[in-house]
Parts: C-alpha cells; sequence; structure tokens
C-alpha cells in the first residue's frame, strides 16, 4: 500500500513537472505585447493634417501589440506610402518608440497622385499642399482609372529638365507623343517624344516660329486658331493647325 503511494506520488509529480514545461514552452514561444509609441522627433511635416491624424490613429490602435518590429514596420508602410524609413527605439522592456521619416514628393501626375525619390505613387491628400505648390505638375493620359502610372512615364518626369515648366505644361500621351503646351501662348503645342531632347523644345527657331504662328490672321469667327510644332523629327519643325495631321502641313528647318 505504502509502494502504491509512492508511485502515485511520483506520477502526480511528473503531471506537475509536464504542465510547468509546457506553460514554460509556451511562454518562450509566445510573442511578447510591446507598446508601440511614436516619436516626437518622427519628420512627418510634409504630410497633410488628415494624414497626420490617420498615422496617430494607426498606433492608438496598435499600442498594445503581438507584432514584431517587422511586421510592424512593413506594416506601417503598407498604410502610408509616403514614408521612408522607420526606426526603433527601446525605452522600457515593453516599451518601443518609433521614429518615422517623410518621403520627398518630386513631382505630381493628374492633381491626384505624388511621386516620391523612391518611385513610389503615393496618393496627393497624404502630403500638405504646400509641399506639392512648387512641384512640376504632369498631365497623365491613363488607359483605365486607377490604375498605376508607368515607369517609363515616371522616369521621363523624374529626367526632365525643370526648365521645361517655366515655359509648358507636360501631357504624357505615351513614349511616343508628349505634348507640350504653351503656357503663355494657349493655342500653341509642340509635340515631342521620349527621344526629343529638351534643347529641341526649348530651341529659340522654336519660338521664332510660335510667334510667326501668332501673327497670323483669326479664324472666321473672329479667334485664334491652335497650332501644332512638331519636333519629333530630327532637324525639322511639322506645323499644322488645329492639331489634326489631316489639315495643311509646314515643313520647316
Amino acid at each position: 500500500m505504502k509502494r502504491v503511494g509512492i508511485v502515485g506520488f511520483i506520477c502526480l509529480a511528473l503531471i506537475s513537472l509536464s504542465g510547468y514545461a509546457v506553460l514554460c514552452t509556451r511562454h518562450f514561444y509566445a510573442p511578447p505585447s510591446q507598446q508601440f509609441a511614436l516619436s516626437n522627433h518622427s519628420q512627418i511635416s510634409s504630410l497633410s493634417a488628415d494624414c497626420k491624424k490617420r498615422l496617430r490613429a494607426f498606433f492608438t490602435d496598435h499600442k498594445s501589440s503581438q507584432y514584431s518590429q517587422e511586421h510592424f514596420s512593413a506594416e506601417l508602410k503598407k498604410q502610408f506610402l509616403g514614408l521612408k524609413k522607420i526606426t526603433f527605439s527601446y525605452k522600457s522592456q515593453k516599451k518601443m518608440i518609433v521614429t518615422v521619416y517623410c518621403a520627398r514628393p518630386l513631382f505630381v501626375f493628374n492633381n491626384q497622385v505624388a511621386v516620391t525619390g523612391g518611385g513610389v505613387q503615393v496618393a496627393q491628400n497624404d502630403f500638405d499642399q504646400l509641399a506639392l505648390a512648387e512641384l512640376p505638375h504632369f498631365s497623365v493620359a491613363q488607359a483605365e482609372n486607377n490604375q498605376p502610372f508607368s515607369q517609363e512615364c515616371i522616369e521621363y518626369a523624374r529626367a526632365l529638365d525643370p526648365a521645361v515648366h517655366a515655359f509648358y505644361d507636360v501631357e504624357w500621351v505615351d513614349s511616343s507623343l508628349i505634348k507640350f503646351h504653351d503656357k503663355q501662348h494657349v493655342h500653341i503645342t509642340v509635340l515631342g517624344s521620349t527621344q526629343t531632347t529638351v534643347e529641341t523644345i526649348l530651341q529659340p527657331a522654336c519660338r521664332e516660329v510660335t510667334m510667326a504662328l501668332l501673327e497670323r490672321k483669326t479664324g472666321r469667327k473672329g479667334t485664334k486658331n491652335d497650332w501644332c510644332i512638331d519636333r519629333r523629327f530630327k532637324g525639322q519643325m511639322i506645323v499644322f493647325p488645329g492639331g489634326s495631321v489631316t489639315n495643311e502641313k509646314t515643313v520647316c528647318g
């Protein structure tokens, strides 16, 4: 009887130890809960007021989280495309301070999308309008709404000399047709492509043709005719009215 009692005691002890081992194992593998707090040193002045509000709400919603730093960072960048860098620093064992840095927008497409230095396309409303006011703005033809702009278009906009924007509003149709709408003379449009150099578009001879066209007589209704100056052909300026290639053409050069 005594022997049975000893065996029972040993079994009970083994069960207790097994349970303790399971608890220890679960504790070891379970990710610890952390508090993520937005640092006051974050550089987010370029973000809009609405975007800042959503950013702070994100941190409130994830104040206590099972996320790892990598997972938290990935989720943050996924929801806020205007961020370029995220760093973490410990304040205590369970509290993590997160510093975020805003990407720098380079130009704007269709008054809807700002493109950052990393080529990321961000909703224009995520940036403060003052941060976008002085940036180059492009009109871009899109096959379907909400489709991302092509990498070819982005690379062209990135490389285009800012001097062009002082004279023209730029409209991208495709790589073979880019329209430069004269800001001062709204009836004049210069046509180019990705192969057309900025020097060609800003060439004095092109401005001379523009002035000559403006001196032409008005139309039957007393309005100025629209003219296109096609610079896509090396050493030539093909001029035609109204943007219709079937109309009268004049080759200069």
